[in-house]
């Protein structure tokens, strides 16, 4: 049996929506796998186990509205991500899982690309790849990405322009991938959401 860990929600971001997404994805997927939701504190103990994927969905602050600013990537806990996918472990982000990391950290390195900014209201984005093309209402996340070290896969559309969706590449001996969608209810319950969260859980847990 192989496990997927997930750690889902922040201070901005509901956990329930996207944990019913990939309970629906990984379902889908087959009986071989199983989704274990996890408390942010467990991630140590997560990666001594070095299961087969994990997933974040979570941006790095923890109190993101206080005077003084918190985060969870550790010094420690960095290292010990960027050793987990090096030698093998397969690591997705999803949405908040590529804000408000570092420049210079290992995660961001990882993940070859991170947040920057989306308007203030929600708008239609279109997401669009060789295999996907719907639209729902989204904040449209505007990313930096390093373009020449991975496959950009997805790309998404609105009034405000196009920017990168979805990314992928090995490291070392392991896999990232790495999806913007999306923030609202309504699009964890799109089924070209869940569609989309399953292909990438696959794509993570092949060879």
């Amino acid at each position: 049996m192989k496990e997927i860990h997930a750690f889902l929600g922040d201070f901005y971001h509901e956990p329930d929506y996207l944990l019913g997404a990939l309970q629906k994805s990984v379902a889908v997927l087959g009986a071989d796998l199983t989704l274990v939701n996890n408390e942010l504190s467990e991630i140590g103990a997560v990666l001594d186990q070095n299961p087969a994927v994990i997933l974040i969905a979570r941006e790095n602050r923890l109190n993101p509205e206080a005077e003084t600013v918190e985060n969870w990537l550790t010094p420690e806990l960095d290292g010990e991500l960027e050793a987990y996918v090096k030698s093998g472990g397969r690591l997705v982000a999803v949405h908040a899982g590529m804000a408000s990391y570092p420049a210079d950290s290992a995660y961001r390195n990882l993940l070859k690309g991170h947040f920057v900014h989306h308007p203030n209201d929600h708008v239609q984005v279109r997401y669009q790849s060789a295999d996907f093309d719907y639209a729902v209402l989204d904040e449209h996340y505007f990313v930096a990405v390093d373009e020449a070290d991975t496959d950009v896969f997805m790309r998404s559309h609105s009034e405000y322009g196009t920017q990168n969706a979805g990314w992928r590449h090995r490291v070392g001996d392991g896999k990232v991938i790495c999806i913007v969608p999306t923030h609202n209810p309504e699009g964890f319950q799109h089924s070209e959401t869940v569609r989309l969260l399953a292909e990438t859980l696959k794509w993570a847990l092949e060879d």
